[in-house]
């Protein structure tokens, strides 16, 4: 990337020299591996240094989870080199090269430095393709938006590997020179102790995990910035985390295809709740097939992918449709609506998911809801509402009929991936098991919610 770092102090530049010592070291490791080169090592600082190595060597990495099977992952990716974490360490493994595979390499587009892989929360994951102009853009994009520098100190829990961390993390540090802090436990009280001593001052988190840390007693700070992506966030949880540290929290829009969109920059605004802000600079958002609004989000950037994994086409058209619906408030802020196919077929009649979650999310006692649907001959699509309450039951007889769900399951909390997001896949099992008459009664699984049903009819 040939970034230009501008920083002072020792320690800063000390630790650019030993970023440029292990970046050599990786450099000359991998001058012969075959590529795409899969990396698979977890929140590491190596992952800093193999990426830079990597593209200062023209071969393209991409960012792997670390799962039980990582060489069956790197296989059906297309992935002839696989680096993965040591057996026996919590870093690489330098006493054993990485493993090669004997697999057909996977095509990428000319200049592809990073592929990165999507969430798969709606579907099966892919590979996105980044060179190092759109990277360079998505990252100073982030930092004109946040007003991030080379003076903050990014606190990071979030996987490297997603396309959040990498980007607010990896790039930050690769390109503006950030230093990054990386903290292994997500749990509140190790997370409230590095907070405190490392004087982190940016600490970018999922929902969750600012739901976690709304509820404990926060010590002294140095936070100016808490930003919270990778799925909603309701605002009486923002609320909390605020009294609890003192520090609002920002909320920021992107995608795996095209890195950062949106970015609240005015949290404490009356017109900021419920939204993810305004677009960062250079980013131009349009919505589409919804006539003003809502529609579909559709982001033209410098940032955004150039092609994807198996493929050596370099997209002519660079927008990107991260397939969220959506509608501008007045003051020009995005508020998201749900996923654009999450449209419900409900006897005849269109609803949309998100829409059912804005409603239940607003009644007395509910923190969270999540909506999905299982096939129903009758009527079609089957909305199964499960929701986090803290009081029970819930009231829903003030819910128009068209936003009543068939079912409502109660959870302790909602089930996420490792990413942050929702996992509607789980959803999807749970309610397709509490249509079998056996599952509702386990507590193990959701519990059914005494309310009223829509009419059969």
């Amino acid at each position: 990337l040939d970034p230009t770092i501008e920083c002072s102090g020792d320690a800063i530049a000390n630790g650019r020299a030993e970023l440029a010592r292990e970046t050599d070291a990786w450099r000359q490791r991998a001058a012969d591996w075959p590529a795409p080169v899969g990396v698979a090592v977890g929140n590491h600082p190596d992952v800093v240094s193999l990426f830079l190595a990597l593209s200062q060597l023209g071969k393209p990495m991409v960012a792997l989870e670390a799962t039980r099977d990582i060489v069956g992952l790197a296989a059906a990716c297309g992935l002839p080199t696989v680096v993965r974490r040591g057996s026996e360490s919590s870093s690489v493994d330098d006493g054993s090269e990485p493993q090669h595979l004997e697999v057909e390499a996977a095509a990428t587009p000319p200049g592809t430095v990073l592929v990165k892989r999507t969430s798969g929360s709606t579907g099966v994951p892919t590979g996105v393709c980044f060179d190092a102009p759109s990277l360079l853009a998505g990252v100073r994009q982030i930092a004109a938006g946040m007003d991030l520098s080379a003076d903050d100190r990014v606190l990071l829990s979030i996987p490297l590997n997603h396309s959040y961390g990498f980007d607010n993390g990896v790039l930050s540090l690769a390109v503006l020179g950030t230093p990054l802090i990386l903290q292994p436990s997500p749990l509140p009280r190790p997370m409230l102790r590095a907070i405190h001593d490392t004087e982190a001052t940016v600490l970018p988190i999922v929902p969750p995990l600012v739901r976690a840390l709304a509820h404990v007693r926060w010590p002294t700070h140095q936070l100016r910035r808490v930003i919270s992506a990778g799925g909603r966030l309701p605002p009486q949880e923002a609320s909390a985390f605020h009294r609890a540290s003192g520090r609002p929290v920002h909320n920021f829009y992107g995608s795996s295809e095209s890195g950062g969109l949106c970015f609240e920059t005015d949290p404490l605004a009356a017109g900021s709740v419920g939204t993810v802000g305004q677009p960062l600079p250079g980013v131009e958002i349009k919505l589409a097939g919804g006539g003003e609004t809502p529609g579909t989000v559709v982001a033209s950037s410098a940032a955004n992918r150039i092609g994807r994994l198996g493929s050596t086409e370099r997209l002519e058209d660079r927008r990107v449709r991260p397939g969220d619906l959506a509608e501008w408030t007045e003051d020009g802020r995005l508020r998201l609506l749900g996923r654009a196919d999450d449209v419900l077929n409900v006897a005849g009649r269109k609803v949309r998911a998100g829409e059912m979650e804005a409603a239940l999310g607003a009644l007395d006692g509910v923190s969270e809801a999540a909506v999905v649907a299982v096939e129903d001959a009758a009527r079609g699509d089957l909305p199964i509402a499960f929701v986090v309450a803290d009081r029970w039951p819930i009231c829903s007889t003030r819910l128009p009929d068209r936003l009543m769900p068939r079912r409502l399951y109660r959870l302790d909390a909602l089930p996420i991936t490792a990413r942050g997001k929702l996992d509607r896949a789980d959803l999807r099992r749970r309610a397709q098991a509490a249509q079998r008459p056996s599952v509702g009664r386990n507590s193990s699984r959701a519990r059914p919610v005494p309310t009223a049903e829509a009419d059969d009819a």
